[in-house]
């Protein structure tokens, strides 16, 4: 027990830390506070917390946002907004999200910018579209993407200032 937080190495996941151990209250800050193999479950509340390859997820659904508020509530959390890299984390949204549209950090706002869409997060790379038919269509100053269930969880482009549930994403 080198932290003596009273679990020995053998059960502590970070005998450095004495605020870490198989008891401890989970917080959302990106660390499993609590031993159990999952990072911040529960810890975000309200978010629900899922995980998917290899990637820890907050699905916030308990207020509705506008996307820089979004995105600027996932950064405060260490995780960014959703990014999207191919159609099985795209299922595997649409069967832990419920209902309801959802912000995903893909956006084509700034200056001269409209078209080049673009992920927020650090897996910026991500070459994968999912946009419903007929999208994005840029009807009304709309930069920002959403998923959802209206439109059978394929994207959608709407307008930024926009108030709905987000998705945060952590590598």
């Amino acid at each position: 027990d080198a932290d003596l937080d009273g679990y020995t190495a053998d059960v502590d996941c970070d005998d450095t830390n004495p605020a870490i151990h198989p008891n401890a209250n989970e917080l959302c800050n990106t660390v499993d506070d609590d031993c159990d193999g999952s990072i911040d479950d529960g810890g975000c509340n309200p978010c629900i917390q899922g995980e998917f390859g290899g990637h820890t997820y907050q699905f916030c659904s308990s207020w509705n946002v506008n996307w820089n508020g979004a995105a600027g509530t996932c950064s405060s959390y260490g995780y960014y907004l959703v990014t999207v890299d191919g159609e099985a984390e795209n299922d595997f949204i649409a069967a832990s999200a419920g209902g309801g549209d959802w912000w995903i950090g893909y956006s084509d706002s700034g200056w001269n910018n409209e078209g080049n869409w673009s992920w927020t997060g650090t897996a910026s790379t991500s070459g994968y579209e999912n946009w419903n038919s007929g999208e994005p269509n840029n009807a009304g100053n709309e930069d920002c993407a959403e998923i959802g269930s209206a439109f059978g969880w394929h994207w959608n482009d709407v307008n930024c200032n926009s108030q709905q549930h987000y998705i945060c994403e952590l590598d």
